[in-house]
């Protein structure tokens, strides 16, 4: 599914995508959590789930697939 999105290759070390995905559906209903980059000094991290349907805009300005590294 984020083959679509164009998020593929990474390193080795890396997490696999299915470990952030679920849900599902025939028609793409999952759910993906990220690491949200809110723009904030105070948070400037959110880890959040949206939908699959989702994912393109949030990876487009910034968020990272997966949970944020410090855990917010």
């Amino acid at each position: 599914i984020l083959a679509a999105f164009g998020v593929m290759g990474g390193n080795a070390s890396a997490a696999s995508s299915g470990q952030y995905e679920y849900g599902g559906g025939e028609y793409g209903g999952g759910k993906v959590t990220i690491c949200h980059h809110t723009g904030s000094k105070k948070h400037p991290t959110e880890t959040i789930t949206v939908s699959e349907n989702a994912l393109r805009a949030h990876l487009a300005h910034g968020d990272t697939l997966g949970p944020c590294p410090d855990g917010s």
